[in-house]
C-alpha cells in the first residue's frame, strides 16, 4: 500500500517594488511505500506584483534575500542553477552578470530558521548594470531539494510545510 506526502506552502507579499514570494509546486503530494525516504524538489518563486516608481537607477527588481523554514522534512540542498537568479554564464544561463548570489542551507544549531531547518538566498543581478526581473510572469529564484521519511503506518500521510520566514541566519 502507498503513502502519500503532502506539501503546503506559504507566500509572503513585499513593498517597493511590490513582489510575491511563493514555490512552484506550491502543494505536492508523492506517493511511497510506508516507512521509505523520499527526495522531492520545490522552487522559490518571485512575482512582480508593481516595480515601483522611477527614482535612482530603473525600477523593478535588481536584488533579493530570503529565508525559508521547512518542517516535516529536510532540506538537503538549494541552489540557483536553472534558474532566473544563475550566471549568464550558467548553462542554461540565467540574468545575473558580475553581481552575487549567496544560498545555502540553513542548519538547526547552527544557523537556525526559528529553530527550523531551512534555507537562506540573497541575489544581486549586476553590480554595474540595472538588470531587473522581466514584469511578466513568476520566476524561479531557487531550486530547494527536500527529504521526507514517509509513516510506516500503511494509509497515514505526513505534512510537511516550506515557508518564508525572518530569522534564518547564513554563514557570510
Amino acid at each position: 500500500m502507498l503513502v502519500a506526502a503532502a506539501l503546503a506552502c506559504a507566500e509572503l507579499r513585499a513593498q517597493a517594488p511590490r513582489v510575491e514570494f511563493g514555490f512552484d509546486p506550491c502543494v505536492a503530494s508523492v506517493p511511497g511505500d510506508p516507512g521509505t525516504s523520499f527526495d522531492a524538489e520545490v522552487r522559490a518563486t518571485i512575482r512582480v506584483l508593481d516595480p515601483g516608481a522611477p527614482g535612482i537607477g530603473d525600477p523593478g527588481v535588481q536584488a533579493w534575500t530570503f529565508s525559508i523554514a521547512a518542517e516535516g522534512v529536510e532540506v538537503v540542498a538549494v541552489s540557483t542553477e536553472h534558474t532566473i537568479a544563475a550566471s549568464v554564464d550558467a548553462n542554461p544561463p540565467g540574468l545575473r552578470e558580475f553581481g552575487f548570489e549567496k544560498t545555502e542551507v540553513a542548519r538547526v544549531g547552527f544557523d537556525a530558521c526559528e529553530g527550523r531547518p531551512g534555507a537562506i538566498s540573497a541575489v544581486v543581478l549586476s553590480l554595474s548594470s540595472p538588470l531587473v526581473l522581466p514584469l511578466a510572469g513568476t520566476h524561479a529564484v531557487m531550486r530547494i531539494m527536500v527529504r521526507g521519511e514517509f509513516p510506516a503506518e500503511p494509509g497515514a500521510a505526513l505534512p510537511a510545510f516550506l515557508g518564508f520566514v525572518d530569522g534564518c541566519e547564513g554563514s557570510g
